[in-house]
């Protein structure tokens, strides 16, 4: 048997198709790789292309060479279809959290390193790929959690935006004197470095209870280092009311 017609062999043929097939795809999604390296596109969805390209350039290189040995692929992609579908319904919760993952990675409520609520965890964001989202909490536990999760509820994101605005209330006594006790607050917060000038801070009566008065201050800080900011205004306003005197509420 010569050469040409060991060739032209259904077996020969498939073996053929196989190898310089798997061997481009490899080379195709080393080629992707090196593509979105230098691409502008973020690494978690860098890592989302690479690992579907992969699986899916095999399975048209499969495909191509079963049907050199003349297997009929319409009824074995129909076999593979309903294996699928029974696969897919003991992995329901994992093919859930794979589509919540390409949501997530093509909205993009948040990006690794924010300071996020999700599923009611909050903490700044480790890392998220197709299936999961791991996130620092802010006792330094860290918690893992299926994007499906993630997605079944409102996404909070503290730093999307550079600049965060933060609301303190603080009740004081019926008798306090209020102007004096806005007054001080607004002078000491005003004179944080956490506080923004425009928009300028804020210390308004917002409420007027039994108990006694309500103070709100408003102040605008940076979205990073908010919790740091959150802790400076607390303290000089109960500095304030401190300072103004005056009886606390007692209930």
């Amino acid at each position: 048997m010569t050469l040409a017609e060991l060739a032209w062999m259904p077996g020969a043929q498939a073996v053929a198709v196989a190898v310089v097939g798997f061997l481009l795809a490899n080379r195709i999604v080393m080629w992707a790789k090196l593509g979105l390296r230098n691409s502008d596109i973020d690494p978690a969805v860098r890592d989302g292309l690479s690992v579907l390209l992969r699986p899916l350039l095999y399975g048209v290189v499969a495909t191509a060479a079963l049907e050199r040995l003349g297997v009929q692929t319409e009824g074995l992609l129909t076999l593979v279809a309903g294996a699928s579908l029974a696969v897919g319904l003991g992995l329901r919760e994992v093919l859930n959290a794979l589509v919540a993952g390409a949501i997530l990675l093509t909205t993009r409520p948040f990006a690794v390193g924010d300071l996020v609520v999700v599923s009611n965890q909050e903490g700044r964001v480790l890392s998220f790929g197709l299936i999961e989202t791991v996130i620092e909490r802010l006792d330094g536990t860290v918690v893992t959690l299926r994007n499906d999760l993630v997605l079944a509820m409102p996404v909070q994101n503290h730093e999307r935006r550079p600049n965060r605005r933060i609301d303190i209330d603080a009740s004081v006594g019926w008798g306090t004197h209020l102007p004096a006790a806005c007054a001080e607050a607004l002078r000491r917060i005003s004179a944080l470095d956490h506080a923004h000038k425009e928009p300028a801070p804020r210390v308004d009566i917002e409420a007027l209870p039994n108990t006694g008065p309500v103070l709100r201050v408003r102040v605008w800080v940076d979205a990073k280092g908010a919790q740091e900011a959150r802790a400076a205004i607390a303290a000089e306003l109960a500095a304030a009311i401190a300072t103004v005197g005056g009886p606390r509420p007692t209930t």
